[in-house]
């Protein structure tokens, strides 16, 4: 049974449906104990098998935090492929400082993301090899 917290939305995840709702029922207790208000509107019951992608505020929560593999419809954020397929078109055809800058921060952003570290960390060195040659 885990139960992830990421920012203030609460993933309750186990092996079988009736301990899910067993520790939900005991964490929407514990949390009005505590003074807080569940938004009945926000908060929803859901089954989602373990193949499919559990998203939480744009990122991917099933094992670990991660980015998305493919884009979002409507998000601002990059997904993996995109982030990847950026930095290498800046890496071939260049770009203004601006477009740099942004890359750069949406590079950040995934270095704060567990699950993408690796890649992050390798399209930030591609990116500043990238600059020496411009």
């Amino acid at each position: 049974m885990t139960v992830t917290r990421v920012v203030d939305d609460y993933t309750i995840s186990g092996p079988r449906w009736q301990h899910v709702l067993t520790v939900r029922t005991a964490v929407i207790q514990r949390l009005h104990a505590l003074g807080f208000k569940i938004n009945r509107k926000n908060s929803r019951r859901a089954v989602t098998p373990s193949h499919t992608q559990l998203l939480v505020h744009g990122l991917v929560v099933n094992v670990q935090a991660s980015l998305p593999k493919r884009p979002l419809a409507g998000s601002r954020k990059l997904s993996k492929r995109e982030l990847r397929g950026a930095v290498r078109r800046v890496a071939r055809y260049g770009c203004s400082s601006t477009e740099r800058r942004r890359l750069g921060g949406f590079i950040a952003y995934a270095i704060g993301v567990p699950g993408s570290q690796r890649l992050a960390e390798k399209l930030r060195g591609e990116l500043r090899a990238s600059r020496r040659r411009d």
